[in-house]
């Protein structure tokens, strides 16, 4: 009777392994079409300049953002935040 429970019990558990391995390559097969999907859709943007329509009037010319980070900074930024 146990060898009956032993010899049933490996192939059992060699075609849970197998599905499990087969399991985890479909998986792996499912990660790289997503990145390389996601590669191929944002691949134009690599060929875009800079665009700079604000910057000027935002950041280089503004006296809050060049005196750095000061508490009297935090507070102007939570009012211009406020609706």
């Amino acid at each position: 009777m146990d060898s009956m429970i032993t010899e049933s019990a490996e192939p059992v558990a060699t075609e849970a392994a197998y599905a499990w391995r087969t399991r985890r390559g479909q998986e792996a097969i499912l990660v790289l079409l997503l990145i390389a999907g996601t590669l191929a859709l944002y691949n134009p943007a690599t060929r875009n300049g800079f665009i700079n329509y604000d910057d000027n009037s935002y950041i280089t010319l503004n006296a809050h953002v060049q005196a750095g980070l000061t508490l009297e900074n935090i507070h102007w930024i939570q009012r211009r935040s406020k609706p």
